[in-house]
């Protein structure tokens, strides 16, 4: 099989005479390989035509201090989004104990016996239970759902947007 890393090689004459041999003989057989070697020879003269021309001595320096000195163009986009998600779960869990913990009513006179508070915590515990109970009934749990729904396509939408906002930075880094 003729390949161009084979046909660089006969144009900078490195191969051997059985490779040089077996080569000539595949060329008279392929056409394409013919047009490949032609359009390589033709490059390999075009680049041996062209001038070289030097850099000046001190290029590498000043402009790695030109790229150090360049102030940064792109601001940082701050997404406050993961925060607010966070902060509305907080409150969610802070409003549940909250109204957990206003609904046990403790007086003075039930903490001085011990079976009183016990019963006193079921029974908070249990009409608790029934409150919660009918908050997730079917049209709640309907809306409930819905608007989980609605946060985790936001939340996926986000997540998106940031990972194409990473990868214009790996790009833009990388080049």
């Amino acid at each position: 099989m003729i390949n161009d890393e084979l046909l660089n090689k006969y144009i900078d004459n490195e191969l051997t005479e059985v490779e040089l041999k077996e080569l000539t003989e595949a060329l008279k057989k392929d056409k394409e390989a013919q047009i490949k070697l032609k359009a390589l020879q033709l490059t390999d003269e075009v680049l041996r035509k062209m001038e070289i021309t030097p850099a000046p001595q001190n290029f590498t320096e000043s402009f790695m201090k030109k790229i150090i000195t360049v102030p940064s163009v792109h601001k940082e986009k701050i997404s406050y989004f993961f925060v607010a998600v966070i902060s509305f779960f907080a409150v969610a869990i802070i409003g549940v104990l909250g109204f957990s913990f206003s609904k046990i009513d403790i007086t003075t006179s039930s903490l001085g016996d011990n079976n009183q508070y016990v019963q006193k915590t079921k029974e908070v515990f249990s009409g608790g239970l029934s409150q919660i109970n009918s908050i997730f009934n079917n049209d709640n749990m309907l809306l409930i759902g819905a608007g989980l729904t609605f946060v985790l396509l936001i939340s996926g939408y986000f997540i998106i947007e940031n990972h194409k906002n990473f990868k214009e930075k790996l790009n833009r880094f990388s080049h």
